[in-house]
């Protein structure tokens, strides 16, 4: 990922990614350093590597089947902003392509 933006492409508080694996999974928090966050990894935007092979629908199906285990990992964007959020827009890249992916949040 190169760039988060939030509603009208407004800069949030924080953003982070949160790599976990399917046996952890996922914490929510607007605190990376409380206590609760401790177990799980944030890291910023522009340093995070996410591998190849960590498909959610893969893991989904691996979590499905009981075959997934600590080494399959996921990733999950974990956006902090002091007003609501009703979009995410997404800036990364892929084999040196930039992409954009915005996601949209219903209420």
């Amino acid at each position: 990922m190169t760039e988060v933006a939030i509603n009208d492409f407004e800069q949030s508080v924080a953003s982070k990614i949160q790599m976990s694996n399917t046996e952890l999974g996922f914490v929510m928090t607007d605190d990376f350093e409380s206590e609760e966050a401790h177990p799980y990894r944030f890291t910023d935007i522009d340093a995070a590597v996410i591998k190849t092979g960590t498909s959610p629908t893969e893991t989904l199906e691996k979590q499905n089947n009981g075959t997934a285990s600590e080494d399959d990992e996921t990733y999950g964007l974990t956006v902090v902003h002091d007003e609501a959020i009703h979009a995410v827009h997404i800036k990364y890249s892929y084999f040196g392509i930039s992409l954009f992916e915005e996601v949209e949040i219903a209420f």
